[in-house]
């Protein structure tokens, strides 16, 4: 089984033009009736740091959950931003975003390694004493855009750290698009062995076109759970890099349609999102099949 998180958060959170709020609602209540897995419908952070959405909370009163089976997530930087997501009933997970770079640490979220651990254990905390479930994703798991070398060794050991906290649900992000197919095979391939009853997902920003090899090659060794968006926009506007987009959902469909792979996702709700897709964002999707 293919489990899709489906991200219109990260979409949004880069585009210029501010999306009136009404907009934002009614394109995730188009989103939440096709029944991805888990839906990122927003984040608790800084106003300054992402102004597309600060309307996050707003959003999230006036949605509409008696149309859907999807879990929902919110992106959190912080306690603050945590203790608000998990007051809200219907947010089922927390996402966090850290990493085993340095220097990303610095740029997105002010802290260091030592500090990125110490949130990661107190954000643990608040989900567990609220019921929620934590996500951790670890951004620039597949190299970075600060001449910092890559090694698996210091990735892996960077996430026995994490799994050390308690946390069994990690996402690896190639956050600014530069993973090869090989080096996702070996990261998951590695990971699974080390830790066989985490779960492992991946988040895969794309360049030019290119992602089938590296989907594959998560696929193959394992990976059940899968970020995408549907119109493809987004990227981390704090890595001080061009945003580079994200993987677009159809493209996950495609690949589960080619190789008979099941997933939970509507695909006759998919097709009446298109129309909003490209009025709100600009963007499209299109099934190959």
């Amino acid at each position: 089984m293919m489990h899709i998180i489906e991200s219109p958060r990260d979409a949004m959170q880069g585009y210029g033009p501010f999306i009136p709020t009404a907009d934002k609602v009614r394109y995730l209540n188009a989103i939440l009736k096709a029944n991805f897995d888990i839906v990122d419908i927003g984040s608790l952070v800084s106003p300054k740091a992402i102004p597309q959405l600060r309307d996050s909370k707003e959003v999230y009163h006036q949605l509409d959950f008696q149309n859907t089976k999807s879990k929902l997530m919110m992106i959190v930087a912080n306690e603050r931003g945590a203790k608000e997501a998990a007051a809200l009933e219907k947010i089922d997970y927390l996402g966090l975003p850290l990493s085993t770079s340095a220097e990303f640490l610095k740029r997105n979220i002010n802290t260091d390694i030592s500090g990125s651990l110490k949130r990661a254990d107190a954000i643990k905390d608040i989900c567990d004493r609220s019921g929620k479930k934590l996500i951790l994703y670890i951004s620039m798991a597949f190299g970075n855009p600060y001449n910092e070398p890559w090694r698996l060794e210091e990735l892996l050991t960077g996430t026995q750290k994490f799994i050390d906290l308690g946390i069994d649900f990690i996402n690896f992000s190639d956050t600014v698009g530069l993973s090869e197919a090989n080096q996702v095979s070996d990261v998951f391939a590695q990971s699974r062995k080390i830790w066989p009853d985490i779960n492992f997902g991946f988040h895969l920003h794309i360049r030019q076109g290119k992602w089938k090899p590296q989907i594959d090659a998560a696929w193959q060794e394992g990976c059940r759970w899968f970020d995408g968006v549907l119109s493809g926009l987004g990227g981390c506007p704090m890595t001080g890099t061009e945003l580079v987009g994200n993987l677009p959902t159809h493209h996950l469909l495609d690949y589960a349609h080619a190789h008979q792979i099941p997933h939970h996702t509507n695909l006759d709700a998919l097709k009446e999102i298109g129309p909003l897709n490209r009025e709100i964002l600009g963007g499209t999707h299109t099934l190959n099949f």
